[in-house]
C-alpha cells in the first residue's frame, strides 16, 4: 500500500520560519582530564528534522490539514510522503506533534498560523 501523501493546501510555508536540522547529534564526545576529546559515533544513520509555519491558512485548509493528521497519518503513527520546499526532493516523514495552531488577529479570526514539525521515516516505503 502507498503511503499517504501531504495535502495541497493554498498557503505554502513561510520561509523565515522554515528549519530543517538533523534530528539529534549522533557523536559521542568524551572529553579527558587533559584536554583530549574520545569522538566516536553512535549510529550511521539520522533523520532529519523540519519545522515550519504556515501563515494565513484558511479554516477549510486547517480542517483538511488536521482530517489529514487524525486520519491518514493516524495522529502521526503512519509515515507519509511529503516534498521538501527547499530542495524539492520528496521525503518520508512523521509528524513529531500535532500541528498547533493559533488565530490570526488580523484577518478577524478567518485565518490561522499552523506549526508544524517532522521527522524522517528510517526505512523502505513506497
Amino acid at each position: 500500500m502507498a503511503q499517504p501523501v501531504f495535502p495541497t493546501l493554498d498557503r505554502k510555508e513561510s520561509s523565515d520560519s522554515f528549519e530543517r536540522t538533523y534530528a539529534y547529534d549522533p557523536v559521542i564526545r568524551s572529553q579527558f582530564d587533559d584536554g583530549v576529546y574520545q569522538v566516536m559515533a553512535r549510529t550511521t544513520n539520522v533523520p532529519l528534522k523540519w519545522s515550519w509555519q504556515l501563515k494565513f491558512l484558511s479554516k477549510e485548509d486547517y480542517a483538511t490539514l488536521l482530517d489529514f493528521y487524525e486520519d491518514d497519518a493516524n495522529f502521526g503513527a503512519i509515515p507519509i510522503k511529503w516534498e521538501d520546499p527547499v530542495d524539492e526532493t520528496d521525503y518520508f516523514v512523521h509528524f513529531l506533534e500535532p500541528p498547533s495552531m493559533t488565530a490570526d488577529n488580523e484577518n478577524g479570526g478567518q485565518t490561522c498560523t499552523v506549526r508544524i514539525n517532522f521527522v524522517q521515516a528510517i526505512g523502505t516505503y513506497t
